[in-house]
């Protein structure tokens, strides 16, 4: 799968079915491949690939932080093909 594996939105739906998540979780994203610019226009409508974005990325990791049972992030870089503004981008987010 290109872009990241977005635990912030199973972790949303999760709490949404209301699934108990374990106190003192660690949130896992691992993100390989490029980032999309820009989502395709045709996602909307379920046709799209469904690519991650560095805003999908970032609302997942304000989903993750959002949630009291979750104490930290991990995230993978794998085989990603980030650029240096999106690095510069990420660590800022984190910080």
């Amino acid at each position: 799968m290109r872009g990241s594996s977005l635990l912030g939105s199973l972790l949303a739906l999760a709490a949404a079915a209301g699934a108990a998540i374990a106190g003192n979780s660690v949130a896992y994203i691992t993100i390989e491949g490029k980032l999309a610019e820009q989502e395709s226009p045709f996602a909307m409508l379920g046709l799209g690939k469904g690519e991650t974005t560095m805003r999908s990325l970032f609302k997942s990791i304000d989903e993750i932080e959002k949630n009291p049972e979750v104490k930290g992030l991990v995230i993978r870089l794998k085989d990603s093909e980030l650029g240096l503004t999106h690095v510069e981008e990420l660590g800022a987010k984190l910080q």
